[in-house]
């Protein structure tokens, strides 16, 4: 039986050099505003919709429907969004911490870059695509897993690299600093989440009239 007391990242070469860039990139857009706007955000969840077959579902702990289609997966998210330079486009870093499908520890990092599709007044949608590294309390350690080819183990955690994930997000404007959000994410390779949430813009420079917002410019 392996320990789990601790709960932490793997050390493989590809997880390292995500996590430097991913740094780099916090550490880059936080130190300069040359593009001026940015903002934070938390977001809450709880259900999961895991729409395809997957070779533990004998493990989900709280199904919410006799099928194991829809999960109890209770966490939160942390964002970070940026303005790129180009017109509409930010890039958004989000790093959620929750209890997965069996009821462990889980987390997820995302880095992608999002677009504005549509704004009318206050109501604003947008999309966005990038890498997630999803990552997981060591599963082999629960009677009756079968082993996971999509995640690789290293130390007490298992983990998989996805090179496209992505997110659909609505925003409402509540004022010059603030918003309401009702996003859709990947919360595992293969299931979606949806998630509510509120974001505040703490950039210097950020232009925002009640007749465009809210937005990059």
């Amino acid at each position: 039986m392996k320990d789990t007391s601790n709960f932490c990242l793997p050390k493989d070469k590809l997880v390292k050099g995500l996590i430097l860039l991913l740094s780099f990139v916090v550490l880059n857009v936080m130190s300069q505003s040359s593009y001026g706007q940015s903002n934070v955000g938390v977001k809450l969840f709880g259900v999961s919709y895991h729409p395809f077959a997957e070779n533990n579902e004998a493990l989900h702990k709280i199904p919410l429907d006799r099928n194991n289609d829809w999960l109890l997966e209770p966490g939160f998210t942390f964002t970070y969004e940026t303005g790129t330079g180009f017109s509409l486009t930010s890039a958004k870093l989000m790093q959620s911490i929750y209890l997965d499908q069996a009821s462990q520890p889980a987390g997820m990092t995302y880095f992608g870059i999002h677009r504005k599709i549509f704004h009318l007044y206050k109501n604003m949608i947008t999309i966005g695509i990038g890498p997630t590294l999803f990552y997981r309390s060591d599963w082999s350690t629960i009677d009756g897993y079968q082993e996971d080819l999509d995640y690789k183990t290293m130390g007490n955690i298992q983990y998989k690299m996805a090179w496209i994930t992505g997110e659909i997000e609505y925003v409402y404007y509540v004022s010059k600093r603030s918003d309401m959000l009702l996003s859709i994410n990947m919360l595992h390779p293969k299931a979606f989440t949806m998630m509510i949430g509120y974001r505040f813009w703490i950039s210097k420079k950020a232009k925002r009239k009640a007749c465009d917002c809210p937005g990059f410019k």
